[in-house]
């Protein structure tokens, strides 16, 4: 899972399970930092690429217009839950960190931001693992989430991957991509 933020990085997830996960000098289980040529920049705390790490099962990552990140793991127990990782300022510090539990039984597959800001509020998308039934949050300007609707994306195969690109919504399955038409 691969993304460029805001700030022109890329940021690279990888899965990792529970011992490596809080490996420090294991890669797995964690979300690197780095510039479009491989090297770490140069604001990054301790010269290591690793921005946050203990993730155990990322599923995907999308940002909010404040730079805040959005990523989809499943805790060491397995459960699935949405990760809002605000950047501490001064850039070296470690993310604040808080964990929202996604409604019982969702599980999600991808995540994206839909464009355009309401009242500072964002809204995100998650694709489900299973079934055709995306979750749209919205995210309030002060961090919290709230639950907006269910929305039927119209793919029968399991989404793999979200991607908002020039304003449109488009959803990877194994074999085909697709643009979705309609926004909740």
């Amino acid at each position: 899972r691969v993304r460029f933020a805001a700030d022109g990085t890329l940021r690279v997830l990888l899965d990792g399970d529970e011992p490596a996960a809080g490996d420090l000098g294991s890669l797995e289980g964690k979300l690197l930092r780095l510039n479009a040529d491989g090297t770490t920049p140069r604001d990054q705390r301790a010269a290591s690429p690793v921005e946050f790490g203990a993730l155990h099962d990322p599923a995907g990552i999308a940002w909010s217009a404040t730079d805040v990140a959005w990523v989809l793991d499943a805790a060491s127990n397995g459960v699935p839950r949405l990760l809002r990782l605000q950047q501490a300022t001064p850039r070296p510090e470690t993310p604040q960190v808080t964990a929202y539990a996604l409604p019982d039984g969702f599980a999600a597959a991808a995540i994206a931001r839909l464009p355009g800001e309401v009242d500072g509020e964002s809204l995100l998308v998650l694709a489900p693992l299973t079934g055709d039934n995306a979750l749209t949050l919205t995210v309030t300007a002060d961090g919290s989430v709230r639950e907006t609707a269910w929305w039927p994306l119209g793919i029968a195969a399991p989404v793999r991957a979200l991607a908002v690109v020039d304003g449109r919504l488009y959803a990877a399955t194994r074999t085909a991509i697709y643009q979705i038409a309609r926004t909740p």
